[in-house]
């Protein structure tokens, strides 16, 4: 043990004296601070694999308390090594847990990514559901849970990104700013979301609104604005994907929106179907015929004319029809 004195980190009141102390370079420190907290919220990106419940147990009695256990170790080990900040992790392991620790952070980084590949996966998939998004093959890999599906036109993409990032950067100080700077903003959106379903679906209380707003949006645009002043030193990756991911989407749904109506306007009339069931030349064959369309104004039969096509199709033989 090096130093027991560093869990009174804990309390607040140091953060408040940390910034009061440095101002302008302690704001600045903010935006590598957020790294220590950014990764945890993968874990909600994993609601579509597990339950609630258990994201919400494994965050309160797992992740959190080692996260708490982990800073406040390195910190006690450089309260007696301050020269061995560039390299923490490793060096404040002892010799016979350095390669069972360094194999426990690569599957700690392939589990990370795993969760972003499967948020990937599901944001595209809602896309596509909605026609923000170019159709590719999804594939479903359990019968039970709704959310696991693979794509593997994103799968590659993420990797040939992954490999670009790394080659263009060549730093790992740029690639946590870029970091950074995609975790703030998921953060904040989340936020804004959440408030949405607070005022729009719960009906929560407008002083807890309010308090919402006032503590947690003040966080996090003050960590934002941290982040931000190291924008021209990699944070502006994920704003640059982010605007040709968007650019991309409103193509397609603009194309997707003029299709739509495309097919509307030159949709069968009720006058038109009505003409064909009672022309004399009208084929029937026994079964059941079903045209799928993706119009939800489609044209509804009247009772009548529905009655008449029922009765043309003969429901004497079920066979489907080879179209």
């Amino acid at each position: 043990m090096f130093d027991p004195t560093v869990v009174r980190a804990i309390n607040p009141m140091y953060i408040i004296d940390y910034l009061r102390r440095n101002k302008v370079e302690a704001w600045i420190s903010l935006g590598g601070i957020v790294l220590a907290i950014t990764g945890t919220e993968a874990l909600y990106a994993d609601i579509g694999h597990f339950s609630v419940r258990s994201i919400q147990l494994s965050m309160c009695f797992v992740t959190y308390p080692s996260l708490i256990l982990a800073y406040t170790g390195q910190a006690s080990f450089l309260r007696k090594h301050n020269n061995l900040v560039a390299n923490t992790f490793y060096k404040s392991i002892s010799q016979p847990l350095y390669w069972p620790m360094f194999v426990m952070a690569v599957l700690a980084a392939i589990i990370a990514s795993q969760a972003m590949i499967s948020g990937t996966f599901s944001i595209i998939q809602q896309s596509m559901s909605i026609g923000c998004f170019p159709p590719v093959k999804v594939i479903h890999t359990s019968s039970k849970y709704k959310g696991q599906v693979n794509i593997s036109e994103a799968n590659y993409f993420l990797m040939f990104a992954c490999v670009a990032v790394t080659l263009g950067f060549r730093s790992t100080a740029e690639i946590a700013n870029a970091y950074g700077m995609a975790m703030m903003f998921v953060m904040i959106l989340t936020s804004l979301f959440l408030l949405l379903i607070m005022v729009m679906i719960w009906k929560t209380n407008k002083l807890i609104i309010i308090s919402y707003v006032f503590v947690i949006g003040s966080l996090e645009f003050l960590y934002l604005s941290s982040v931000m002043y190291k924008f021209n030193q990699g944070g502006y990756l994920p704003l640059a994907l982010a605007l040709l991911i968007m650019t991309v989407m409103f193509i397609w749904n603009c194309v997707h929106r003029r299709k739509y109506f495309c097919e509307l306007h030159h949709r069968i009339s009720h006058e038109k179907v009505k003409e064909i069931i009672e022309a004399e030349n009208f084929c029937r064959i026994p079964g059941l015929a079903m045209f799928y369309s993706e119009l939800v104004m489609a044209f509804h039969l009247s009772s009548s004319i529905l009655k008449k096509f029922l009765l043309c199709t003969r429901f004497l033989f079920w066979s489907p029809l080879n179209l």
